[in-house]
């Protein structure tokens, strides 16, 4: 009995010392066949002109006097002390409508909805919302010198980038700097000073392209965002007649240079380089080893999807979005994807909901067309 139970215990030994050893041969061999078909993707995506290193697509940095970024009021945003932060809040967001249930807003050009210059001279608890914004007019004015910097550039490292620091404080400034430039815009609309109301909007076009040479989709979005914000004042002066000629050309050149659709290819560029940077990342240093063989298959499958659906839904040449393409980004996700699948989980992680983000850029780029031929029917009445 004895002999036979250590027969039994030194066959099932040999028997899991073979199997341990086939699958190790195995997983050492689907290791390799996927990092060698990542490289292999690599080389033909390099032979095409791609850029797949988030580093490579990093604006380079420029001197401080030129960058809008590093204007004083902002460059200690970037600093890791947050008090400067809490006191700029204090100084700017009191104007903010987003604040409060019972601060006003600034309006609606979509549903036709102008600022209510009453409800806000009354928020701020001034005779006119001007004279309230003369609270802030040193601020103001630095950002108009600003404004007319040639770059903006977040001094965010690569490194930094990565490890998630991402330059989510200025964006938070730029929003309530732009409803502020907004609110005084339409103001002296509203006063019939339609001059200084086009120096504003030429400033909340300066704040609005702020983000939109940062390779990420959030700087993207805060730039279609900002855009919008600018629509609001030029659309209150076309309802009232309150732009001239000459306003109304300057006005069609700031349209004209408007390109959101550019912008959003390059964020996508910029998501997807960041991601793959991500991932080769986490394939380098993971243990154990044979689990890279997973992050290299949803590498190539996150790219195919960018490379087949994503990319060509969109010709900013053209300018133009396909949404078909990306109704069927969604159903082949929809039928490839299944929980706990190691061959697409990470990519599902990493990879955005692009086609919500193109219908929202190709939704911005139509607000700023339409208001391109507005100010044209303008021109022409």
């Amino acid at each position: 009995m004895t002999r036979t139970f250590l027969k039994i215990l030194r066959v099932s030994f040999f028997g899991l010392v073979v199997f341990v050893t086939l699958a190790a041969l195995i997983l050492a061999e689907e290791n390799f066949r996927g990092k060698r078909a990542w490289e292999n993707y690599k080389r033909e995506a390099s032979a095409r002109g791609e850029k797949l290193d988030f580093a490579s697509l990093i604006p380079p940095p420029v001197p401080d006097n030129q960058n809008f970024m590093m204007t004083p009021l902002l460059k200690p945003l970037f600093d890791t002390d947050s008090r400067y932060q809490d006191d700029l809040k204090d100084r700017l967001m009191r104007f903010d409508p987003a604040l409060g249930e019972n601060w006003p807003g600034l309006g609606g050009w979509n549903t036709g909805q102008f600022v209510d210059q009453k409800k806000w001279a009354e928020h701020l608890k001034s005779p006119d919302v001007l004279q309230a914004l003369k609270r802030v007019d040193a601020e103001l004015d630095e950002i108009t010198v600003a404004s007319r910097r040639p770059y903006s550039r977040c001094p965010i490292s690569f490194e930094g980038i990565l490890e998630g620091k991402l330059p989510h404080r200025p964006f938070v400034t730029l929003r309530c700097l732009a409803q502020i430039f907004d609110l005084r815009a339409t103001a002296r609309l509203s006063q019939g000073q339609s001059a200084e109301a086009l120096a504003d909007v030429d400033v909340l076009f300066g704040v609005a392209n702020a983000p939109k040479d940062e390779p990420l989709v959030i700087s993207l979005m805060m730039h279609v965002a900002l855009i919008n914000v600018c629509i609001q004042p030029i659309w209150e002066g076309l309802a009232t007649h309150r732009w001239s000629e000459s306003e109304l050309v300057a006005l069609q050149q700031k349209l004209q240079q408007t390109d959101i659709l550019a912008s959003t290819l390059s964020g996508m560029k910029g998501e997807l380089a960041f991601a793959t940077s991500m991932l080769e990342k986490m394939a380098a240093q993971q243990k154990p080893p044979f689990l890279r063989y997973f992050i290299y298959q949803n590498l190539l499958t996150m790219h195919r999807y960018y490379q087949y659906l994503f990319f060509p839904s969109l010709d900013s040449r053209e300018r133009r979005i396909f949404p078909n393409l990306t109704k069927s980004s969604t159903k082949l996700r929809a039928a490839s994807y299944k929980f706990g699948n190691p061959y697409t989980s990470l990519s599902e992680i990493v990879m955005p909901m692009m086609e919500n983000m193109l219908a929202k850029c190709a939704y911005a780029q139509t607000n700023v067309d339409e208001a391109l031929i507005a100010c044209g029917l303008e021109r022409y009445r």
